[in-house]
């Protein structure tokens, strides 16, 4: 079946009952193993909103659209199992703006894509995750992202971790600032004066409360960084590969 619009508020109604333990959950996907059969099964199960076939469809490559198609169809897969609903249920609609959020339900989640690996986080509160492959940057761009880190209200929810942020490098810095601006609704590149030039600084991140972020590290396979950013400070993190469900 075709999904549609809440026309009313762009998002889902869902029936669920709220889970009081707060959780997140991340699942990573190898997008060139499974990239394939996830599309094949999202097409089969006509899992995929018009937008997002128009948005597949406007990509300039063949992997490019795979990649985006199979981290929706896993996506609708994670939803399905953790609301005990069809994954491709008419229910399961994303908002106008492309950001995916679940109305009347105690239900968030955040998705990041980079070479060659998805990752989905589903919590019970508001997340952002990003995901990066562990690459050297230009001089220019790691000093914007470095001295932009600074204005972060973000502490982390490993002690370990916070005592080693000084020595993050660049990509680490980079995802921690994506996944903080995920959790904020807001893009990254809208807070900074001339991004794409040098000399290049950071104007205002949005805080949204006196509460600090707290920024969760997220094992990634080998090659790869990762963060996941909450306002919960006590949320279990449950960490593992993705499965897929054929049915």
């Amino acid at each position: 079946m075709h999904m549609g619009w809440d026309d009313s508020s762009g998002v889902a109604a869902f029936g669920l009952v709220a889970n009081p333990a707060p959780f997140i959950r991340v699942r990573w996907i190898e997008l060139n193993r499974d990239g394939d059969r996830l599309v094949d099964w999202g097409r089969g199960a006509d899992a995929f909103v018009k937008e997002e076939m128009d948005r597949a469809r406007r990509m300039e490559s063949d992997r490019a659209r795979r990649d985006f198609l199979a981290s929706r169809a896993a996506l609708r897969q994670l939803l399905g199992q953790e609301v005990g609903e069809p994954a491709y249920s008419e229910r399961f609609l994303l908002t106008k703006s492309g950001k995916p959020r679940v109305q009347g339900a105690n239900i968030h989640f955040s998705l990041s894509r980079t070479k060659e690996l998805a990752v989905i986080a589903i919590s019970s509160r508001p997340v952002g995750i990003d995901v990066e492959r562990n690459e050297r940057l230009s001089a220019d761009l790691a000093r914007k992202i470095r001295s932009s880190t600074d204005c972060l209200n973000v502490c982390f929810a490993n002690s370990a971790d916070a005592r080693k942020k000084t020595s993050l490098n660049e990509i680490e810095l980079w995802a921690l600032l994506e996944a903080y601006s995920k959790l904020k609704d807001t893009r990254l590149a809208e807070h900074f004066s001339d991004w794409g030039s040098p000399g290049g600084t950071v104007d205002r991140l949005p805080s949204g409360s006196d509460r600090p972020v707290i920024a969760y590290t997220v094992q990634m396979p080998r090659g790869y960084r990762c963060f996941c950013c909450s306002e919960q400070s006590d949320a279990h993190l449950d960490v593992g590969e993705f499965e897929m469900d054929l049915v």
